[in-house]
This record gives C-alpha cells, sequence and structure tokens, in this order.
C-alpha cells in the first residue's frame, strides 16, 4: 500500500508513502473499560447456558478471578470456548466449581497454576510437606518473588492482594491454611493450627482425601487440555 501511495502521490522512497498513511490515521478511539460486574454477570450467563440448572457456580473464589483477570467480553467467549471442551471431557468426573476453579486458573494465572501442579506432585511423595515447601519456596523465588516478604521470603507478603488470592485458591484443593506450607485446622472456629501428620493422625480429612481425587482425575486429562 505505501508504495502504491508512494508512486502515485509522493515522490522519494517508500518511506514518503508509510508517512503519507501516517497523516491520514493517526485518530486513536479510546473506549470506556467495561465494568468488572458487568464482565462477571456475562460470564455466568453463557456459562449458566451450558450446565445443568441445578449447578449453582457463583463463589467467591471464582467471582474474584473473574472480576480480576477478565478485561473484556472476547476474553470471556475465548474462555468459555474452550471450557465446553474440558466440560465435555471431564464428564462429571470433576465436581464442576472446582473444574471451573482450575480452569480459570489454567487460562489467566500461570504462576498460581503451577503452585497447585507442585502441591498435586507432593501427593506422590514419601515426604509431602518438606516436598511441597521446598517446590513452592523455590518456584516462588525464581519465577515470582513480588509475592514473598521481603523481610522473610519464606513467607508471602501479607499486603500484596494477589498473594491473597492465591493462598486462597490453594487452601480449596490442599485444605491448608498457609501457601508456603501445610498447616491444618483441626476445628472450623479454632485459630490453633497443626503439621501434615498431626492433620492425618487427628483431623477431619475427608474432604481432603476428597480433594486428592479431584487433582487426580483432573491432571490425568492435563496433556489433552494443553492441546486445546
Amino acid at each position: 500500500v505505501a508504495k502504491s501511495i508512494k508512486e502515485k502521490y509522493v515522490s522519494g522512497l517508500i518511506d514518503d508513502g508509510k508517512a503519507f498513511i501516517e497523516k491520514i490515521i493517526q485518530v486513536p478511539l479510546h473506549l470506556p473499560e467495561i465494568n468488572s460486574s458487568y464482565i462477571r454477570a456475562y460470564m455466568f450467563r453463557m456459562l449458566n447456558n451450558l450446565i445443568p440448572a441445578d449447578v449453582y457456580l457463583e463463589n467467591e473464589i471464582v467471582s474474584e478471578i473473574m472480576e480480576k483477570y477478565f478485561k473484556t467480553p472476547r476474553e470471556v467467549k475465548r474462555f468459555v470456548n474452550g471450557f465446553v471442551f474440558s466440560y465435555q471431557l471431564f464428564d462429571k468426573k470433576v465436581d464442576l466449581t472446582y473444574l471451573i476453579i482450575l480452569e480459570l486458573v489454567r487460562s489467566k494465572i500461570y504462576d498460581l497454576f503451577q503452585l497447585i501442579r507442585i502441591y498435586f506432585q507432593s501427593l506422590s511423595s514419601q515426604d509431602i510437606p518438606n516436598y511441597y515447601s521446598e517446590k513452592i519456596h523455590r518456584y516462588l523465588l525464581s519465577n515470582y518473588p513480588v509475592l514473598l516478604n521481603s523481610s522473610n521470603n519464606r513467607q508471602l507478603d501479607p499486603y500484596n492482594q494477589e498473594g491473597i488470592l492465591y493462598q486462597k485458591v490453594l487452601k480449596v484443593f490442599s485444605c491448608s491454611e498457609t501457601l508456603m506450607t501445610l498447616q491444618f485446622k483441626l476445628e472450623i472456629h479454632s485459630q490453633a493450627q497443626v503439621n501434615y501428620q498431626e492433620f492425618i493422625k487427628r483431623g477431619n480429612t475427608t474432604e481432603f482425601f476428597n480433594m486428592h481425587e479431584v487433582l487426580k482425575s483432573y491432571f490425568q486429562h492435563y496433556d489433552i487440555l494443553q492441546d486445546v
């Protein structure tokens, strides 16, 4: 196009043609940012068209991820189109709410997804808590140190909002109260925490082992999802 303009309307090099185009097309259009609550409502509406009517998807973590990481309807459509495949692939093998969280994280929050994978890999270790804490610490230190406390990099920065979200999501799948190490509550309303060994010995581990099965089912199909 620039060459054609140069030959017909201006003299000189092709760069003259490019400069001519720039003089014509130089008015930027600034569209207002879409309200995050609209994005969230739009995604839930699209998802609810796919799933059974008796499944309730809206929860705090799903909403928070949607509002924080999705900015346009196009992003929502792209996610939902990919989720259709995941939904058909798992076909009730994974609870839909957990599946949506995993898929939201996989598509939008790469580092958090890697932390979930590290947790899942730790379940096969002979020393689960040490394997987990060392791998998590090394990963964040190398790949995302901004989440770590500047005075003690074995802890999360308590004021980093993204780190707080990471911890919420990890708690869903690990039942741990902390992200950097595995620490659990024996009673819901208690503030006291116990280590992994004590929790397995004394705690109510039903939900804990149910999450093992959720992650096992999910990561068995992970290679297929990567190709989507």
